[in-house]
């Protein structure tokens, strides 16, 4: 399970600017006191003789506790077990008040690209990282390839033992989390109250009209492999429209990759869609009563409870 968690927003091939609104991860406040232990390949990578097969390189902001960095660097280095790339995936992680306790952080990737060598799917925009993992080509430049925000003001706990205490949020589980997002588990949904409509392929600085490759996995239903239900298929949810809109508040909004169906054991994951819309979050996580606090694949959901530990990124994630 070295896939890349699958997933993407948007850019074109000769671009790189910031773009679009990033997914955040809220905060629980209830103590779950679960644990979920990370990959095996990780947990005994020294027995087993394991080496990285990816290389993560996180910047920092100048604010940013040294404890917090070193718990942010071993998230990072979780996810190098799993990840097979040439290129360094660089990460700009910033420490700053967000202005609400119930968020613990957000990320996004910080380019897209679709069209490029290798590129499994035309006209499908990719995150910068599985991007340049697919083509074997650097493809920013210098940029960074993921960009984070953790909110200063939590009660956070920086152990790497997966034991935080009553009241406090782990952020091992929050970096892995995000991380997540920023290599491309990431849509481009929208939905607006005035119209009822539902729209993708629409953001900032890039060419309308494409979906990503998180988009185009997610479908209607347990309809595996059914196109007629994903809500990319235009013929039965226009790009906007009403139908689409109410598949995206409808609460049966499941992820179709290309391996999910066997991996859940021929069921698909249930992704969040409340029926009330909440932008940066709808969509973009995984259901929470479907993956509640304990659960070994819950790392993506829409929330994180206070004393919960999820570091198990290769039970969590989804396929492109």
């Amino acid at each position: 399970m070295k896939t890349l968690c699958v997933i993407v927003m948007v850019i074109l091939w000769t671009a790189g600017d910031v773009f679009g609104q990033p997914d955040i991860l809220k905060r629980k406040a209830l103590n779950a006191y679960t644990k979920v232990e990370p990959p095996a390949i990780f947990e005994n990578r020294i027995s087993l003789g394991k080496t990285s097969t990816a290389t993560f390189q996180v910047t920092f902001s100048q604010n940013f506790p040294q404890n917090a960095r070193s718990a942010v660097s071993y998230a990072a280095d979780i996810w190098s077990y799993l990840l097979n790339s040439p290129h360094a995936i660089t990460i700009n992680a910033v420490w700053e008040d967000m202005d609400d306790t119930t968020l613990l952080a957000e990320a996004r990737p910080d380019s897209l690209f679709k069209d490029f060598p290798n590129a499994p799917f035309q006209n499908i925009w990719y995150p910068v990282a599985l991007a340049e993992m697919l083509s074997e080509q650097n493809l920013n430049g210098i940029g960074v390839e993921i960009q984070v925000t953790f909110n200063s003001e939590i009660d956070w706990y920086y152990g790497t033992d997966g034991n935080p205490p009553g009241g406090k949020s782990d952020l091992v589980s929050v970096a892995l989390h995000e991380m997540a997002h920023g290599l491309g588990f990431y849509d481009s949904f929208s939905f607006s109250e005035s119209t009822g409509e539902g729209s993708w392929g629409a953001i900032q600085y890039y060419a309308p009209g494409f979906a990503t490759v998180y988009d185009s996995s997610c479908i209607s239903g347990q309809n595996h492999n059914i196109t007629l239900y994903r809500l990319t298929n235009i013929s039965t949810y226009p790009n906007p429209s009403i139908a689409l809109g109410d598949q995206l508040i409808g609460d049966n909004v499941y992820f179709d990759g290309v391996y999910t169906y066997w991996v859940y054991n021929d069921s698909l994951p249930k992704l969040s869609a409340p029926t009330s819309w909440a932008g940066g979050s709808s969509i973009a996580h995984l259901d929470e009563s479907a993956f509640p606090e304990g659960n070994s694949n819950s790392l993506m959901s829409v929330s994180l409870a206070d004393a919960e530990c999820n570091a198990s990124v290769e039970n969590g994630h989804c396929d492109g």
